[in-house]
């Protein structure tokens, strides 16, 4: 992990010479101390839908159809007033063709790829774009990848990847330089750009070139634990809150890094957000980034946690030792009223516990709507589908709980005769999962994208 030296980075507390390892897994690897494997959880507590959490917490996840995302830098083009108009801008270029659709919190995105090679040809023109429809309005944006058009060169393209190549993307990594970023550099530098397997290989074995293999041991952990537990006089340092570790049965650990910056500007703050990602550590275990939601919706990070399972306990432990840092630092006392996540009982549970069963937990909208859209097949036929959803954008439209309470009884009543959509609806949505609607708390945000867009950042841009 980087080094955390101001509002929104992370400490490199837990990334040293001798990353966690995801790679022994077996018995004698336990007797030995070597951190185990991290194994996601395919259905718990905070994951109401079955979904294999690796992929159930970042809101960027297409729900329209499944594809790999495209590591692209995208720039708004251009806003027209109608779908319509959008669309006769592309048909007129006569060089796009459409990809897939995904979804996103703004509306549906229609990816389009260059049609001057063909769909099934491994190594694909660079460039791209996608038409935004959005979700409040009937205009659509276009937004095209910074990157120019290669098709004419693709041709020149070999199985093995040239030598300068190689040298290049090895003084990358050596910089510090991320995939993403790496690959912007060898398209300004004119240079052809590995396959995704091909640049993976290279960043990966690169990588443990200069960090070495992802194994570490409990004992070497609790080192560079310990070592960073001292709080710094500078208020930009990252420094270890509070960890703990266990080795009974199986190894575990929790720990908690942030600055005295960072957690001096959640004091006196309501509304926090939680949530858990992937993919951003080299050993795979998950991150929580904990954090503060302004009036303009913007994410301002109090700390970031790491554990090896996502239970309550570990959300209790993370919450707690935030708690308690503050006022042992600053002799201030947090006071949160509301918690933003999405359908994570083991983040809500843990909040009340420390905070209290006062405060509130609103439920992420997104994640609702994406919810519904995933398990309406199984309840309605497909030309029913629209006409559903919309009813429950109209619901989430309610302004205050009265408001909420009378047009959730007139929507079960609108589909009483479908006895288990009513069942799985009432209990997922209006029971135990019920603050997703725009008066379930003022003006705060109905949705979690501040977090998941601080997630993203972290993903495309830090790792």
């Amino acid at each position: 992990m980087e080094a955390m030296n101001s509002d929104n980075q992370i400490s490199d507390v837990a990334y040293r010479d001798t990353p966690i390892s995801s790679q022994l897994t077996n018995e004698s690897s336990r007797k030995d101390g070597v951190i185990p494997e991290y194994q996601s959880p395919n259905t718990s507590a905070n994951n109401i839908n079955g979904e294999d959490a690796s992929n159930s917490h970042d809101g960027d996840a297409g729900t329209l159809k499944k594809f790999k995302r495209c590591d692209k830098d995208w720039v708004l083009d251009a806003t027209y007033s109608t779908v319509r108009e959008a669309l006769d801008v592309i048909n007129r270029e006569r060089i796009w063709s459409k990809r897939t659709t995904s979804e996103c919190d703004l509306g549906d995105r229609h990816l389009y790829r260059c049609n001057k090679v063909k769909a099934r040809a491994k190594v694909q023109c660079s460039s791209g774009l996608y038409i935004l429809y959005h979700n409040n309005s009937t205009s659509a944006s276009i937004y095209r990848s910074k990157i120019d058009h290669n098709h004419d060169t693709l041709s020149e393209r070999t199985q093995q990847v040239e030598k300068t190549v190689i040298d290049a993307i090895a003084k990358h990594v050596a910089d510090g330089l991320r995939r993403k970023q790496i690959i912007n550099r060898l398209h300004e530098n004119k240079l052809a750009v590995p396959t995704k397997t091909q640049m993976n290989n290279l960043y990966n074995g690169f990588k443990q070139q200069i960090h070495g293999p992802p194994t570490v041991f409990l004992s070497e952990l609790i080192a560079i634990l310990n070592e960073h537990s001292t709080v710094p006089e500078d208020w930009n340092q990252a420094f270890v809150l509070d960890y703990k570790t266990t080795e009974e049965n199986n190894i575990r650990f929790d720990f908690v890094v942030s600055s005295k910056k960072l957690l001096s500007n959640s004091i006196g703050k309501e509304l926090f957000a939680a949530d858990t990602t992937y993919k951003i550590l080299w050993e795979g275990f998950p991150v929580a980034p904990i954090g503060t939601v302004d009036k303009d919706r913007h994410f301002h990070l109090t700390a970031m946690c790491v554990s090896t399972t996502e239970r309550e306990e570990d959300f209790t432990f993370f919450f707690q030792t935030i708690k308690d840092t503050i006022f042992k630092i600053f002799n201030g006392v947090l006071e949160p009223k509301i918690i933003l996540c999405d359908a994570c009982k083991a983040i809500s549970n843990a909040f009340l516990a420390v905070f209290g069963d006062q405060c509130l937990v609103l439920m992420c909208w997104f994640h609702v709507k994406k919810a519904v859209r995933k398990n309406i097949g199984h309840y309605f036929p497909k030309e029913m589908h629209q006409s559903v959803l919309d009813d429950i954008d109209c619901l989430q439209l309610s302004l205050s709980p009265q408001i909420f309470e009378i047009a959730s009884k007139l929507f079960l009543q609108k589909y009483a005769a479908h006895a288990e959509f009513v069942s799985y609806f009432e209990y997922e949505w209006l029971q135990q999962f019920r603050n997703w609607y725009e008066g379930a708390a003022g003006k705060c945000p109905s949705t979690n994208n501040a977090l998941e867009s601080f997630n993203r950042y972290l993903k495309d841009e830090r790792t």
